[in-house]
């Protein structure tokens, strides 16, 4: 219970005008029930006396009836519906901007953890509990008040009629505990499998996967393995089903008993006399919407718990300690100095760079080389603050360690194009500006667009989900490119720009970035050593390990490493030619 008053109190707090407001325009359907049941007995008793100067009466009571019906119709449809668009739709904005809020702040390391990935998904889960929690409270204190005023009218009849009505609804709540207890299991047992069939299901449905799914002939192994995920999820399913119908059965079968010994007394009553027509049909409405009532309440409780317990995931997420530095970044500051640093991403055990120095000077340009898998991306993300190292030290500006930066204020600072980069169903001109959202300037999208090539009208959408347009892969590196030229920040960071651009435009790409970066600091990720030529300085990476260091002239008349990288792509260009 302890994770439900939680809930209750979080969602509470969120938007307690509303709550209250909610509250005041259920306040009618609470009251009229009660005078509804008191006309309808008035009613009954009038028409079973048969005189005829009474029905002029009872024609007067049916429209009353009649009226507190429409009524208490008219305040129950605006109280569902304030509920629904104003009450819980503000909770749910609300604790989507926590999640999000929150999923900014986490490291991109952690990402690399499969837990996490769970948490997230459990998070994201529980936030819709939050929202069905507090509308569940909704209706059991709207239930409870409703039991409550009936139940005060029924005892004015014959109060030994509600112990056994409490007798009929006390097993439901039992029940839904027992099987809340089971469905929980079931929720932290399969999320791990939701997880494999949304990965698969997405990719037999990706455009970008879609022409080397076809080629290959891969679809049938990916829905296999969908298919492993969804029996594995329906096993567990199907096990859990069984145990709650076995509760229910007996449960259900408690409950009918005991409605049916209820009945007798009524009808018993009725029979001797000790009660009136009227009284015996406002008994049996009165009966059956109390046991309707309590059995909701019970349900609700158990439902309540269940919802409880499933959203204690969100609390976990929103309780997810983040680690962040306190002290910010300035103009002056952005100098990137490595002291021997190694990092290994969390689950493995082999160093993805191992003992790197460098210093790389404001202003400077440098250019990271190596091949695949030599650790050139993981290097870039230390840079930019992305992770953080686990052996050295990279310190920022004057001094500046990056553990005692926060990362935001450090990638205020950065403007990049990844090899891996956003393909956004927006318009072209969104695609530009969620680079920098704080500003909108037109005349800056127009030159980003003119200075990557890209001949498209700003109000273009992109991708067929939305009616849009499909672009070429080529094309949609341009836009990463003038993204990272409407960014415009000190450092510039690009690893791989031109991997999907034709190789002929490609040292027109490299000019511009050249020209863009000039007065910038800028790191250059490539395989293709022509385009380190130019930098102030190149790294050649092998095997996580800095091998080599130094300007292009320098590492030529090493006749290392690099210098064979360069004669061995120098003879495929002359193959080519």
């Amino acid at each position: 219970m302890k994770d439900v008053r939680k809930t209750i109190l979080y969602a509470a707090k969120i938007v307690p005008v509303r709550m209250i407001v909610y509250f005041l325009l259920t306040l009618p359907t609470l009251v009229l029930p009660v005078f509804m049941l008191k006309v309808q007995k008035d009613l009954v008793d009038l028409v079973s006396d048969s005189s005829e100067d009474k029905i002029k009466s009872a024609v007067i009571l049916v429209f009353i009836l009649l009226g507190l019906y429409l009524v208490n119709k008219v305040f129950d449809m605006f109280s569902k519906d304030f509920m629904e668009f104003g009450y819980f739709r503000c909770i749910n904005l609300h604790m989507q901007r926590e999640i999000h809020k929150k999923m900014e702040g986490i490291s991109l390391e952690n990402y690399e953890n499969v837990e996490l990935f769970q948490l997230l998904e459990r998070g994201q889960n529980g936030a819709m509990y939050v929202v069905f929690t507090a509308s569940i409270l909704n209706l059991i204190v709207q239930a409870v008040v409703l039991v409550l005023m009936v139940s005060a009218y029924l005892c004015s009849i014959y109060p030994i009629l509600f112990i056994f009505i409490i007798f009929v609804a006390f097993p439901v709540l039992i029940e839904k505990i027992l099987v809340a207890k089971k469905k929980a299991v079931l929720l932290q047992t399969n999320s791990q499998f939701q997880r494999e069939m949304q990965y698969y299901k997405k990719i037999l449905s990706d455009t970008d996967s879609e022409k080397e799914l076809k080629v290959q002939g891969a679809g049938h192994y990916f829905y296999r393995l969908w298919k492993e995920s969804r029996e594995k999820q329906s096993g567990n399913e199907k096990k859990i089903e069984k145990d709650c119908f076995r509760i229910s059965c007996g449960y259900h079968l408690i409950q009918g008993i005991s409605h049916g010994i209820a009945f007798i007394i009524i009808l018993v009553l009725l029979i001797y006399k000790k009660i009136s027509i009227g009284e015996f049909s406002v008994l049996l409405s009165s009966f059956a919407f109390i046991t309707a009532n309590l059995s909701s309440i019970m349900s609700f409780m158990g439902e309540i718990a269940q919802a409880g317990e499933l959203s204690k995931s969100y609390f976990d997420l929103l309780e997810l300690e983040i680690e962040d530095g306190t002290e910010d970044i300035a103009k002056e500051d952005c100098e990137i100095c490595f002291q021997h640093v190694s990092y290994t991403y969390p689950g493995r055990e082999k160093e993805a760079v191992s003992d790197i120095s460098f210093t790389l000077k404001k202003q400077e340009s440098l250019a990271i080389v190596g091949v695949n898998g030599s650790g050139k991306s993981t290097l870039v993300k230390l840079m930019t603050g992305l992770l953080k190292p686990k052996e050295g030290i990279c310190i920022w500006g004057k001094g500046k360690k990056r553990d005692t930066l926060k990362e935001r204020s450090m990638l205020e600072h950065i403007s990049a194009a990844f090899q891996i980069f956003g393909k956004y169903k927006l318009s072209v001109r969104e695609n530009l500006i969620i680079s920098s959202p704080e500003k909108r300037e037109e005349d800056k999208i127009e030159e980003a667009l003119k200075w990557a090539d890209l001949d498209l009208k700003k109000e273009m959408v992109l991708g067929r989900e939305f009616g849009g347009e499909e672009l070429s892969g080529g094309q949609w590196q341009r836009i990463a490119l003038a993204r990272c030229y409407y960014r415009d920040r000190e450092i510039v960071f690009v690893d791989e720009p031109t991997s999907a651009i034709d190789p002929l435009e490609e040292l027109n790409i490299y000019q511009k970035l050249l020209e863009l970066t000039k007065d910038k600091t800028v790191v250059v990720v490539t395989h293709r050593l022509g385009v380190a030529k130019n930098a102030d300085k190149i790294l050649v990476l092998e095997d996580g390990k800095l091998v080599e260091t130094g300007t292009f002239e320098e590492l030529q008349k090493m006749n290392g490493v690099f210098a064979k990288m360069w004669e061995e792509q120098a003879k495929w260009y002359r193959r080519e030619g």
